[in-house]
């Protein structure tokens, strides 16, 4: 498989690692990623309802506890969703 990122990187090994840095480095900026990369801005990540187990054995059962409705309007305007 063939992309631009082959083209415009070279390929890791044991003896080009700081060539290879500096250009993933220029490449994550042009596609707005290295802030993700380098911890200067915060992933987006997805709310997950909670599960509980009603019992125990066979008739255990799984129900899935949905996201309190002030947690996930806290997570919409923080992250514009």
């Amino acid at each position: 498989m063939s992309s631009t990122l082959d083209h415009l990187i070279l390929l890791l090994d044991d003896t080009n690692y700081h060539d290879w840095s500096v250009l993933m480095q220029s490449y994550l900026q042009t596609q707005e990623l290295w802030e993700v990369v380098n911890e200067t801005e915060g992933m987006l990540h997805q709310l997950q309802p909670t599960t509980h187990m009603t019992d125990t054995g066979q008739a255990a059962v799984t129900i899935a506890v949905p996201v309190p409705d002030d947690e996930m309007a806290q997570y919409c305007t923080e992250y514009s969703v």
